[in-house]
């Protein structure tokens, strides 16, 4: 039985195949949904990252994360 999750919403959406079918591969998702949850996620973690380090190092002259 699917039972609905918190927070989630269905979108109807036009994706490059080549590049959802190269993310799958990668982030061993077993369905298209999971391929781009797992995708949102790593931009949202590469993100903190990025802050994380910008925070750190940001002081140093000339530093720049991107």
């Amino acid at each position: 039985m699917h039972v609905p999750q918190k927070n989630k919403i269905k979108k109807t959406m036009e994706i490059d195949l080549d590049k959802l079918r190269k993310a799958r591969l990668i982030l061993s998702a077993g369905t298209d949904t999971e391929t781009i949850d797992r995708a949102l996620e790593l931009t949202i973690s590469n993100a903190e990252i990025e802050k994380a380090i910008e925070q750190s190092l940001g002081s140093i002259p000339g530093f720049r994360v991107r």
